[in-house]
């Protein structure tokens, strides 16, 4: 059964039940009850198309069902012309869309209808409303059909002209059935029951008098809950769009009595008879019998699933909008010619762009060349739905010029036709990761490559790592020892006790050194020389033990040839000799390895430390929140922490190649500990624990020796002392006079602090390297354990010794005590002396900074990070900069440009800074130019190269920005020189 046979029906139904026990006088009564009728029933069916309309318009709107829609759709211009039309439309009218498209309207119009058209359009156009109408339009087969016009106006997107847009209902049939119905009244009763619509006439006391089953199936009622029931009645309650109740005066009954006139699309929301809410669309007027009596007539729609369809759809858009635009990773709409669509801030972060600059480009714009052929091939796939979605990494480029390694996942999302409609991408910054691997991958290497067997197993002695080495030296392969026990390498000639030794110690969480008798694939016994380590995770808990083995066989036979035939001694001491000079170009070369590494690690390290340190002393600079200000600060803090274990590690390295040198040089005392207080304050502060200074008088405050390595000794000490204080305790440092003759004093340096303290058993374990008094893996404080083993040699190269007295719970105090030559200079105060050395330093890097303000520098550095850096604190203060990425870029530049100075980076591609200043020095123009290595080298020995190729002076990284500026003053002379005989 078709709708229009149910409409039938419906109407006729209501004319049963209306007209029931009735007396109709003539046909003139019929004729005038059937016309109310039939305005009843077209007040139900705008109801009915309105919503319809609504309903198909949201659905043209967000899901672009234009051409597809059940509704024809066609667009007029003024002229009313026929600009655009969807299919469902052209199906109507019988006619192709080439013959109607840019044709106009008013040749389709019944001519009886055309001057309707125009007051439809009259109306429109003044009103700026929407209208409807109903018109008969010519066709070539039903001659005519009657069709539904409803319509509005819109502004076209890329016109300044309004247009008109119009949905067209076809309603022949509807308006037939209707002649038929009016005909028949014995079939209206019929037909409301078989109405979409509930239908409920209300006497004027608001009684109910009549009411078609559809009523009681959206009220939720049964016919004896119904009938008599007033409109006005707790069994229901009527609320509002915002879901509050609605006063009596508002329901639809009490509007029509009090205003007498019609209630159309009125909003209800009924609450009370049903489980939950029902949002129904109410019609409603007065109409009379045949009796002359007034009756209220409501005919109300459920659109409850539309209502919720609505909400869920906006819901959802504003979910989707939240989780786009507040995402952790980039995300992204873009068009099929991959233009940025819609962007969040987060990929904005990402590649430095804002919204609006973004939006002008494409992807391919900043995807990198090598990475846009792979990119392109899946974008393709993509759009030939050859796949689904894909994954990769690759690089865009930084709106600064950087390059950024990402992970993008990209998929499309196709239109009801199942064309390509946009991309949705998420992008991740990987760039850190990259990074990690990069230096993982170099650290694999090292070990892979090393000339030792390196094993590590799990705690469960489970061979999980072997090297290169390794399988060399045992004959098996990888899959023959992963998940072995190293026992496999047994001969059954180590002793007994050389095991129970190694796993005593290694229980304890101590590193074991001995030999072992193994065994190799062959059968062939080999000794080896092992160190074995404990491998402790963050918590301290041991997780593997690493194991570093030499193959000592051939020196071993070595020796036992030696005592075998020390009879032969004269006649073996030549071969011998030979070999044991061989051994020691091995030990020698193996030493120069180890320093090469040294060296190298050093670099590695320094380098990005010198980026780590560097960004976040510029960031600190700029403006920030209370919250970001204080992340960075801690990381710049914990960057300067980490670059004070690398310095104990380098000069624990220089202690053992008797390479640690003393300096003798003019120094204020007090500025030395207002320079440590300085530096120690903000740890103190952070931990809530007070730092005081006591000089007894007759200490000389001016004096000669090492001020740095005091510095670092006092460092250590009081820094420690705040570590293991507790919040609320003090740290005291007291400086006393032991000795004194005319040129030399002995001064005795006394840190106490109030905090846990050592036991006996601990302070055996101290000024020993890689130790700590607390080495359990439950220890609350981290350290390399070196600290005191440095302290311990500077104090005795300082012709001092140094001792500490503690007892546990009750604080501790270190003790040292050094010989210092006395200057022969005027002592000052401690206070006045750091205030006015601090005034006097800030006066002359403000006067100098002024001066290098205009000067030319050429920047040598091949890390891009640095570059950024270097360029970014030289620019802060008017100095000008050109950066070369090696020494051949440098050499070319010297020839173009003339520079003030050159900072010249020690280790880069290409050609190295020792290289380029060799030849630089070798041209006559450039034999007086300043050339300042800018390096993380570290060693002495570094710093002697540096020199002897030519270099002026050596600026470490990481920088300290006041130390550079310093130090490119010196070479760099200013005009004025007062300011230069002041340095």
């Amino acid at each position: 059964m078709n709708k229009f046979s149910q409409y039938r029906k419906q109407i006729e139904e209501i004319l049963k039940r209306v007209l029931k026990n009735k007396v109709i006088s003539n046909d003139i009564e019929l004729s005038s009850l059937f016309d109310e009728v039939g305005q009843l029933h077209n007040k139900l069916y705008d109801a009915y198309t309105q919503l319809q309309l609504s309903h198909q318009q949201l659905q043209h709107k967000h899901y672009r069902h234009y051409e597809v829609a059940p509704v024809g759709y066609f667009s007029l211009d003024h002229s009313s012309n026929i600009i655009a039309l969807n299919e469902t439309f052209s199906h109507l009218l019988g006619l192709s869309k080439d013959l109607l498209l840019n044709k106009s309207l008013i040749d389709f119009i019944h001519t009886s209808d055309q001057d309707a058209f125009y007051t439809f359009l009259k109306n429109l156009f003044e009103t700026q409303q929407p209208q409807n109408c109903e018109l008969r339009l010519l066709h070539p087969v039903k001659k005519f059909i009657w069709v539904k016009f409803d319509s509005q106006l819109s502004s076209h997107e890329l016109k300044s002209e309004e247009q008109i847009d119009l949905a067209a209902t076809e309603i022949s049939e509807l308006k037939e059935t209707i002649k038929e119905l009016l005909s028949n009244e014995q079939q209206y009763d019929q037909l409301t029951n078989h109405m979409n619509a509930g239908l409920v006439i209300h006497a004027l006391d608001t009684s109910i008098i009549y009411y078609n089953e559809r009523a009681c199936e959206i009220l939720g009622l049964t016919s004896e809950q119904l009938l008599g029931k007033e409109a006005i009645d707790p069994i229901w309650k009527f609320v509002h769009e915002d879901g509050s109740l609605m006063s009596p005066k508002e329901y639809p009954v009490s509007l029509v009595l009090n205003s007498k006139k019609p209630l159309k699309d009125y909003l209800v929301g009924i609450s009370g008879s049903v489980k939950q809410i029902k949002w129904v669309l109410c019609n409603a007027f007065l109409s009379r019998t045949q009796e002359n009596n007034e009756q209220i007539v409501v005919t109300f729609s459920d659109v409850t699933e539309h209502r919720l369809a609505e909400q869920e759809l906006l819901n959802n858009e504003e979910k989707f909008s939240a989780v786009f635009n507040q995402a952790a990773v980039g995300m992204a709409r873009l068009a099929p010619d991959g233009t940025w669509l819609e962007v969040n801030q987060k990929l904005c972060d990402i590649v430095g762009y804002s919204k609006q600059e973004l939006l002008l480009k494409t992807f391919q714009d900043i995807t990198y060349p090598e990475d846009l052929k792979t990119d392109l091939v899946y974008f393709n796939q993509l759009l030939k739905n050859e796949i689904k979605t894909y994954s990769m990494e690759k690089r865009y480029y930084h709106k600064n010029g950087d390059i950024l390694w990402i992970n993008i996942t990209m998929s499309l999302v196709r239109n009801l036709n199942n064309e390509p409609d946009y991309f949705i991408s998420i992008i991740e910054d990987i760039s850190k990761r990259k990074h990690l691997e990069d230096k993982f991958r170099k650290i694999t290497l090292a070990v892979e490559q090393s000339p030792e067997s390196i094993a590590i197993t799990n705690i469960n002695a489970e061979i999980e790592y072997v090297n290169e080495a390794f399988l060399n030296t045992t004959g098996y392969s990888r899959e023959d020892v992963i998940g072995q026990n190293p026992r496999i390498l047994h001969s059954g000639n180590t002793p007994a006790e050389t095991f129970m030794d190694l796993w005593s110690t290694l229980t304890a969480g101590k590193t074991w050194k001995g030999k072992f008798k193994n065994r190799n694939k062959k059968g062939e016994e080999y000794t080896e020389l092992a160190i074995i380590t404990p491998v402790r995770q963050l918590d301290g808990s041991i997780s593997h033990f690493l194991a570093i083995k030499e193959d000592i066989t051939e020196k071993e036979k070595l020796a036992d040839e030696i005592n075998q035939h020390r009879h032969h001694l004269e006649e073996l001491v030549q071969t011998r000799t030979e070999q044991l000079l061989e051994a020691q170009q091995q030990a020698e070369a193996a030493n120069l390895a180890k320093s090469a590494f040294l060296a190298n690690m050093s670099h590695e390290i320094r380098t990005p430390m010198n980026g780590v340190l560097g960004m976040t002393h510029l960031a600190l600079q700029t403006d920030l929140t209370d919250k970001q200000k204080k992340f960075i600060t801690n990381a710049h803090q914990s960057a300067e922490n980490l670059l004070s274990i690398i310095n104990d590690i380098l000069d624990f390295s220089k202690i053992e190649a008797g390479k640690l040198a003393i300096e003798s040089i003019d120094f204020s005392l007090v500025e030395v500990i207002q320079n440590t207080l300085d530096m120690l304050q903000f740890k103190a502060d952070e931990k809530g624990v007070s730092l005081f200074v006591k000089v007894m008088s007759d200490v000389s405050k001016e004096l000669i020796g090492d001020p740095l390595r005091l510095t670092q000794v006092l460092m250590n000490l009081i820094g420690n002392a705040v570590k293991f204080s507790k919040s609320g305790g003090k740290v005291s440092l007291n400086i006393s006079l032991q000795e004194e003759s005319t040129q030399n004093c002995v001064l005795l340096f006394s840190v106490q602090d109030e905090g846990i303290g050592i036991s006996a058993e601990q302070l055996k374990k101290l000024f020993q390297p890689f130790s700590q008094a607390d080495g359990s893996t439950t220890r609350q404080y981290g350290g390399t354990g070196l600290g005191l083993v440095i302290c311990k040699k500077i104090v005795q190269m300082m012709k001092g010794e140094i001792w500490i007295e503690s007892e546990e719970g009750l604080g501790s105090t270190f003790s040292f005590i050094i010989e210092l030559e006395k200057q022969k200079q005027k002592q000052t105060s401690v206070s006045s002396d750091s205030n006015s050395r601090s005034k006097i330093d800030d006066i002359q890097i403000k006067t100098l900074l002024q001066k290098l303000s205009g000067t030319k520098i050429l920047l040598v550095e091949d890390n891009e990070i640095n570059q950024m850096l270097i360029e970014e604190l030289l620019a802060e203060q008017g100095i000008k900069s050109i950066t070369a990425n090696n020494g051949k870029e440098a050499l070319e530049l010297l020839v173009s440009e003339k520079f003030d100075a050159v900072l010249m980076d020690c280790m880069m591609p290409v050609m190295d800074g020792y290289e380029a200043t060799k030849k630089i020095r070798a041209q006559e123009a450039f034999k007086d130019l300043p050339i300042i290595a800018l390096t993380a080298n570290a060693m002495v020995t570094d710093k002697e190269k540096e020199l002897e190729v030519g270099m002026n002076d050596h600026i470490s990284k990481p920088i300290n920005p006041k130390t550079m500026f310093l130090t490119i003053a010196k070479w760099i002379h200013p005009q004025n020189n007062s300011i230069q005989s002041n340095l």
